[in-house]
């Protein structure tokens, strides 16, 4: 997670936006890992069955964007590391 947070960092996120993103992050790998879902598999659909179980504790829908638009940064900054991830249209809103 050191990467992605410098990667934050360069794109100019403040420390809480950062700490934010981070902790969806791992919340998002840990989920894949449980799902057997490796990256370059991920799908949109993914992201929405894994923000869903957010939206089953009560998570009001401008968190649940904000966590998206947290997926969509981390996936973004795994393809500038070489890591294969597909392109999932997460410019949606949930």
């Amino acid at each position: 997670m050191e990467a992605f947070k410098e990667y934050l960092t360069i794109k100019g996120h403040s420390k809480s936006t950062i700490q934010g993103m981070t902790q969806t992050a791992k919340c998002f790998n840990i989920w894949l890992e449980k799902e057997n879902i490796p990256c370059g598999d991920i799908s949109y659909a993914d992201v929405l069955s894994f923000i869903q179980t957010f939206k089953q504790r009560g998570i009001k829908p401008k968190t649940q964007n904000t966590y998206t638009a947290s997926i969509k940064k981390y996936l973004d900054h795994l393809t500038e590391q070489g890591v294969s991830c597909p392109e999932i249209g997460l410019h949606k809103k949930v």
